[in-house]
């Protein structure tokens, strides 16, 4: 059985455009801002739809492995009983001829085993009609849930469309209000704000040890609601969105270093069209330069709340809390979209490469799916992360 998979509309791909397109986007209306609230709307609904939409799935996939099983059992069951059948016409015979009382017990023996076996298999048989009737009707549930997801999927293409929102470029380039010059302006020019956030902090300064991590941890126990490199539609998709609830904690995957941790919008303002942040529509987010054995890795995080754990230049341990999950910049609903990097020079050049640039994409840019450059290669985070 095939489900169409809807998970497209509740993430959006995040891929940062041109600075020109950022300046150049119009204000938001008082009409506009009715539009995004509906969208918003429309994404809640859409994931209790999607989460309704999981149960009936896994009613499904347990009842076909009970009526797997119940076919299995009454099978046996029937083979057992002509097994005994032709077992006892021997006996039946010889107790005709002869009147022994073992070849009476043995008889009245099969015929009880016989009798129990055909119960057991009408018994099998009744259980499996009735699984398949749940079958159905949670199939009919999933029917329905699917198309009112399409029908909200058409509504939020249609508001977005007269929204008029700019179209998603190729960009990449650094934002010099976001980073620094070079690695000999590192001191933290972030700070706390509330207790539960950090301003814009800058790439790390050399006082940091990393050791290599012996295994991955996952970030948060979610689900995969959209995977790497394209939608299900085909549009690109360069890195993986893990389903989650509003300010699920979020853990170091690796040891490493934070070369970025910026949290500049509210944790719950992310509607489609929204390019706050940095890269543009990351809202808020984080970038890990790690250490797995002797490999080097950058882990990015992006559409994060505005409580941030950690700071620019702060060493992390695998499974240290580094944020928690939101729902920031351009998003339809509460997820974390995740890049990873294989770098393929050394950690130091990475981190000085960063300090220059605040390329989160470290060459890589924004516009293909797999691509290297002379620092890394794009690599997808399912293939480190075990789901």
């Amino acid at each position: 059985m095939q489900i169409k998979n809807l998970m497209l509309i509740l993430t959006l791909a995040f891929q940062p455009f041109s600075p020109a397109a950022f300046f150049d986007r119009p204000s938001i209306s008082s009409s506009q801002n009715d539009l995004m609230e509906e969208t918003r709307t429309l994404a809640l609904q859409a994931k209790e739809y999607r989460v309704l939409l999981r149960r009936q799935e896994d009613i499904v996939q347990k009842l076909s492995d009970s009526i797997t099983h119940r076919q299995k059992e009454r099978e046996q069951c029937e083979q057992l009983t002509a097994a005994l059948v032709m077992r006892s016409a021997p006996f039946l015979q010889s107790l005709q001829r002869e009147n022994d009382v073992f070849m009476q017990a043995k008889v009245e023996q099969d015929l009880l085993d016989i009798t129990n076996c055909r119960q057991k298999a009408d018994f099998e048989k009744r259980s499996i009609i009735l699984m398949e009737i749940s079958v159905q009707k949670a199939e009919s549930e999933i029917e329905k849930l699917s198309t009112m997801l399409d029908e909200i999927s058409t509504k939020m293409e249609e508001i977005n469309t007269k929204l008029a929102l700019p179209e998603v470029v190729e960009g990449g380039a650094a934002d010099p209000e976001k980073g620094v010059a070079s690695s000999d302006r590192t001191p933290f020019t972030g700070g706390p704000s509330g207790g539960v956030s950090f301003g814009m902090a800058c790439p790390a300064d050399e006082s940091y040890r990393v050791d290599g991590s012996g295994e991955w941890v996952l970030p948060a126990d979610g689900w995969i609601s959209a995977g790497t490199w394209s939608y299900p539609d085909g549009s690109m998709h360069l890195g993986m969105d893990l389903g989650l609830d509003m300010y699920t904690p979020l853990a170091a995957p690796l040891n490493g270093l934070v070369l970025y941790a910026d949290a500049p919008v509210d944790s719950d303002g992310g509607y489609p069209g929204n390019w706050s942040g940095w890269p543009y529509g990351g809202g808020n987010t984080l970038l890990l330069l790690c250490k797995y054995e002797d490999e080097v890795y950058a882990i990015s995080f992006f559409h994060l709340s505005n409580r941030l754990s950690v700071r620019s230049g702060q060493s992390v341990k695998a499974s240290d809390r580094i944020a928690l999950s939101g729902n920031s910049g351009n998003t339809t609903g509460p997820h974390t979209h995740i890049e990873v990097f294989r770098i393929t020079s050394s950690f130091e050049e990475a981190r000085e490469y960063f300090a220059r640039t605040s390329d989160f994409s470290f060459g890589c840019g924004w516009d293909s799916a797999r691509t290297c450059s002379s620092l890394a290669c794009r690599i997808r985070p399912e293939s480190v992360f075990d789901f």
